[in-house]
């Protein structure tokens, strides 16, 4: 069985705005609880973002359960709770990046920053990256990625348009195109 937004409250999960995000093993699905499906609005006239493929679990209410499948649903609650911006994401880059020099970590690769959204925007990933590494605060390499999971977009376009504003540093490298659709 998998969890509610019901198990969330029978655990004390709903007492404050999240308390948790748990994503299961492959970081494909996720559970959240009430409050956070309320801080997006998700309601049971919510269209799911890709049906089928990307959506809300719905209980026999039609009432979404709390457990959301695949990125783009996952995004859009998030992106109601914490707001994925170039400044978010250079704030955990400060954070982390030390902290993986310090454990031993030399290289590291990044899946994409697929919550920033278009070639042009996911350029904007990239560009933090190679800030961190001006400033001398960058000292594990990250081989980057180019996330593709839309069909209108010309995936090896917008890879060749990322690759081409983004040039290889010492630290930074693009090399990988992830399309997602599994």
């Amino acid at each position: 069985r998998i969890a509610t937004r019901e198990d969330a409250r029978q655990v004390g999960l709903h007492r404050r705005f999240v308390d948790a995000w748990p994503f299961d093993v492959t970081a494909h699905a996720a559970w959240v609880n009430s409050k956070a499906l309320e801080m997006a609005n998700i309601t049971r006239d919510t269209e799911d973002p890709a049906p089928g493929f990307s959506y809300f679990k719905r209980g026999a209410d039609g009432e979404a359960t709390g457990w959301l499948i695949e990125m783009q649903a996952e995004f859009m609650v998030l992106n109601a709770i914490q707001p994925i911006t170039p400044e978010y994401v250079e704030q955990g880059l400060r954070a982390w990046m030390p902290k993986f020099a310090a454990a031993g970590l030399t290289t590291a690769i990044d899946q994409g920053y697929m919550f920033l959204g278009s070639p042009e925007a996911q350029i904007t990933g990239y560009e933090v990256l190679k800030q961190l590494e001006e400033s001398g605060d960058m000292k594990t390499r990250v081989y980057t990625s180019y996330y593709a999971n839309d069909p209108g977009i010309d995936s090896f376009a917008g890879y060749n348009t990322l690759k081409a504003a983004s040039p290889d540093t010492r630290f930074v490298r693009q090399r990988v195109l992830k399309i997602n659709v599994d």
